[in-house]
């Protein structure tokens, strides 16, 4: 499993931006930090400012959280009314430009004035999405009066009409906290700003207890999409961390090429390992396994499926969309 060391990687020419920008898509490793504990300085921040960077050189527009949850974890949990969620969160991630201050876990927010455009072209991926799904999008806005919420209102109308089998629904940051809390199964697909984007997944995750090595997401550009686990592995060098957020990534991955056969495939992999509790601790401590077993048995499961094609025997045609570089 390829690593960041608090972001310092970033800087190797193998791993440059106009690498990045050669290929299609790129799969990122997850985080690999030291426990606070035995740190001396907090560089998380430094790393997620070099991986905004990176995404801003990309043109990502709009980042694609999927929240699912699954029986074998849920039995565990308290919220039994979040059996069977299977949430798509788009959140447009090109509106507030984040500026990172000198003191420590300090953040200045400079405000973007959205045009019609960007609005439009994360709608539409929302949209389309949707119709694949349960055809249901949901717009969720911090302040309805402001410049900003009005014209994402009066967008989603809009584009609703050109979607008429998809339900549009609107709600406020706090009224859907509460929804995921108590019903959050009510969702399919959330569209959202950037500056409140996160703080939902983040809500949403935290009140459907989703274990954080399961969160993927997706940011995808105009012309090169990048996939990524959302978490930070703390193992002290204990080969424990948890590898299923970067295999969802891979199948996301999947997804952005149609692969879907492919990912589905993947999917049902990382479902039997939950199933057959193959876990690593975060999320089976009685009877745990390290990252290459997990990863090798889903790699095995995978490859026994018959319908998977080896692409590494496959020529393609020039400019076909199938370039893809692991990085970090």
């Amino acid at each position: 499993m390829d690593r960041i060391d608090d972001g310092q990687k970033f800087t190797q020419a193998q791993y440059s931006k106009s690498v990045c920008k050669a290929n299609d898509a790129i799969l990122l490793g997850f985080f690999k930090k030291e426990h606070p504990e035995n740190s001396h300085t907090d560089c998380s921040s430094h790393t997620e400012q070099k991986l905004r960077t990176l995404r801003n050189s990309l043109g990502s527009y709009v980042k694609i959280r999927p929240i699912r949850t699954y029986k074998e974890l849920l039995d565990k949990s308290d919220n039994t009314s979040a059996q069977d969620t299977n949430i798509s969160i788009y959140q447009e991630i090109k509106g507030c430009i984040h500026i990172e201050l000198s003191k420590p876990q300090k953040t200045k927010l400079g405000i973007y004035n959205y045009s019609h455009s960007d609005v439009l072209r994360i709608m539409h991926l929302a949209f389309i999405s949707a119709q694949s799904r349960r055809s249901m999008v949901t717009l969720i806005n911090k302040a309805p009066l402001s410049e900003n919420s009005i014209l994402w209102r009066k967008m989603a109308i809009h584009v609703a009409e050109l979607y008429p089998h998809v339900k549009l629904k609107f709600l406020m940051v706090d009224d859907a906290l509460i929804k995921f809390k108590h019903n959050p199964r009510q969702f399919d697909v959330i569209l959202t700003e950037n500056r409140v984007g996160d703080y939902i997944a983040n809500q949403a995750n935290n009140s459907i207890e989703i274990n954080s090595g399961l969160q993927a997401s997706a940011s995808i550009g105009k012309q090169c999409a990048l996939f990524e686990p959302l978490y930070e592995v703390f193992t002290n060098n204990k080969a424990i961390a948890n590898p299923i957020a970067s295999i969802l990534s891979a199948a996301m991955l999947l997804d952005y090429f149609h692969l879907c056969r492919e990912a589905k495939v993947v999917r049902s992999a990382v479902e039997k390992s939950i199933a057959l509790k193959v876990s690593t601790p975060d999320m089976n401590p009685l009877k745990s396994y390290t990252t290459v077993e997990v990863g090798n048995f889903i790699k095995n499961l995978i490859l026994q499926n018959k319908t998977i094609v080896d692409y590494r025997e496959v020529t393609f045609k020039k400019g076909s969309k199938l370039k893809t570089n692991k990085i970090l």
